[in-house]
């Protein structure tokens, strides 16, 4: 089992909700009027690699699953990925005042959750519905946005993985794109690992390096050891970037970080 834990980080209008599926059969066209204020929540399709996300709390050194507070932002997400569980949905919140949206939460439909507010449930809708709102509302720079990204994450098919991965090459806001790296390295890594290693290698700008860098820990850990070791072992790249991952080398469980580090150790 391999576990992240993540840290908690749409007046009247209509949205046009085209392609909703009904168990998976057709397409149907709604319209559907989101009010002013309240939650609001909705079901996508899910990224294979999405992992189940649900709020947990620390007891005793080990995390137990708690029912996640919409009201609060300090519960933590902790993201799990077991043989047992694959996501085939998730689950988006939307909170609106006066038509702006202030607060946005991405769960595992099955996970609990508590507010004092309503939620209006809009049902499953079209990857594409979802796609089109959240990136609406990626710029300019929120309270947010990092949450908006990590749900963009999620979202099954190329469009979302390309969306994140524009942003982290090419976003206006170096937060955007060091929030686009995170959520790629956690959700996505598998198929972006040739993006990533290029942000690590593109000099210029040490945190978008170091993002990247803790995106590549992300693979699994052998893969990820030598992801880490081909930085460590090139030259020519700023030092504290190579000794950022060094420190990231050290934290993954891999025989090739001992083999590797001893052989630093045994150099004259």
């Amino acid at each position: 089992m391999r576990t992240a834990s993540v840290p908690i980080r749409l007046g009247l209008f209509q949205l046009l909700f085209a392609g909703l599926t009904a168990g998976g059969q057709g397409l149907a066209e709604m319209r559907v009027a989101i009010a002013d204020n309240g939650w609001h929540s909705w079901r996508v399709a899910a990224h294979a690699g999405a992992g189940e996300w649900c709020c947990t709390r620390w007891s005793m050194g080990q995390p137990a699953r708690t029912a996640c507070d919409l009201d609060s932002r300090s519960d933590g997400i902790n993201i799990t990925h077991t043989e047992v569980y694959r996501a085939g949905e998730m689950q988006i919140y939307a909170l609106l005042d006066k038509g702006k949206p202030i607060d946005l939460r991405t769960l595992s439909p099955r996970c609990a959750i508590r507010t004092d507010r309503a939620i209006k449930d809009l049902g499953p809708i079209a990857t594409d519905i979802s796609l089109d709102w959240l990136q609406a509302h990626v710029e300019p720079r929120s309270d947010i946005s990092s949450y908006v990204l990590a749900a963009i994450s999620v979202h099954e098919g190329t469009r979302s993985r390309d969306t994140l991965i524009r942003i982290a090459r090419d976003g206006a806001n170096i937060e955007d794109r060091m929030d686009a790296i995170q959520w790629l390295g956690v959700v996505r890594i598998g198929e972006t690992t040739d993006v990533i290693r290029q942000l690590v290698f593109e000099k210029g700008n040490g945190e978008i390096q170091e993002q990247a860098i803790h995106a590549l820990s992300q693979l699994p850990p052998d893969e990820a050891a030598r992801e880490l070791i081909a930085v460590i072992e090139k030259p020519d790249l700023d030092m504290e970037i190579r000794r950022m991952a060094l420190f990231s080398l050290a934290n993954t469980d891999s025989d090739l970080v001992i083999s590797y580090i001893s052989g630093l150790l045994a150099v004259d």
